[in-house]
Formats: structure tokens, sequence, C-alpha cells
């Protein structure tokens, strides 16, 4: 007895086709084309507001520190932002008044010290580049190191100082022929 022959008598079934929806006729690489460049866009705008904060962070934030008796105590800077005060120059001598009445010495003008700053730097090397590039043209040169809000170095390229005014226009003729706008200052 024969079980089952591999010939059977009767109809065959074919697989069932498989249901598929209309086609799109648009090619995969389109898609994604339009992804990325809807990611980028996204990415565009949230870079566009980095500071963008909930607003109930900000309620609660405010909120917490209305309650809290413990304020920060404020940080003052001018007790080192003073010292270093200088005064801007200005680029012309100010005229004298109109000679209506003669002139009295009960003001005679007080001679001042005055620098010419040619540059101010947040690297020590680029400072003393230029330090020697005036030293060779002659001029009295000195470099300072200033912290500005406790944690920033510059170093300022200072030509002087000058007790009068003729030898500070000198040496501003010879910085700006060396293309180098000088910033005027006198010393307190």
């Amino acid at each position: 007895m024969s079980r089952h022959s591999k010939t059977q008598g009767g109809a065959s079934r074919k697989p069932a086709p498989q249901k598929t929806g209309p086609r799109s006729n648009v090619p995969g690489w389109v898609w994604m084309f339009t992804g990325i460049v809807t990611g980028l866009f996204i990415a565009f705008l949230m870079k566009l507001a980095p500071n963008a904060v909930d607003v109930r962070e900000l309620t609660e934030a405010t909120d917490a520190s209305t309650h809290t008796e413990d304020r920060p105590r404020a940080v003052f800077d001018f007790y080192t932002l003073l010292p270093e005060s200088e005064v801007m120059v200005p680029e012309t001598s100010p005229t004298p008044p109109p000679a209506s009445r003669p002139a009295t010495a009960t003001n005679p003008a007080k001679p001042g010290i005055y620098l010419l700053q040619a540059g101010s730097f947040r690297s020590l090397g680029d400072a003393d580049r230029l330090r020697a590039q005036l030293t060779l043209e002659g001029l009295d040169v000195k470099t300072q190191k200033v912290t500005i809000r406790g944690n920033e170095t510059w170093y300022r390229v200072q030509v002087g100082p000058f007790q009068d005014t003729e030898r500070l226009n000198q040496a501003r003729k010879t910085l700006i022929a060396l293309n180098i706008n000088p910033l005027p200052l006198q010393l307190k």
C-alpha cells in the first residue's frame, strides 16, 4: 500500500495573489531627500531659538525664587574697573574761544599724561608681535595685561606716555601710517 503518491489527482491550488494598494510612482530616494530636508529645517528652527524656555518652568522658577529668603549677594566690579578707567581724548584739540577780552591765567591748562592704545589682544603672542613692530619704528611701547570680569585676560599694546600733545600727535601719525587706528587715552 502506498500512502500518498507524488502526483495527486484533482485541482491544484495556486498561491493567493498579494493584495497591494495603489502604488505611488514616486521613487524612494525622493522620500529620503524630503525627510532629510525636513529634519534640517527643524534643526535650523531650533537653532534660531536656543534660549526658548518652557512657560511652566519659568513660572516655577519665579515662584521658587520669591519664596527663598537667602538672596545672593550682589557682586560689584567697580573696585577693579575704576583703577583701570581711562578717559577718551578727542582727535582734535579744542578751539580757543574768541578773544573778546584778554585771557587771564586764572585757570591754566594742567598738563596730562597721554597714551595711545595701538591694540588689544587675547593672546600674548599677538601683542608681542605688534609691540616688536612698533619698537622697530622707534616708539616707546609697553604691553599691559588686564583681566576683565574676573576671567578674560587681554593684552593691551600702548604707546607712550606723552606729556605734550605734539609728541602725541607725531606718534599718532606714525601709527596711522602703519595702518593702525590708535585709541588716545588720558591717564588720571
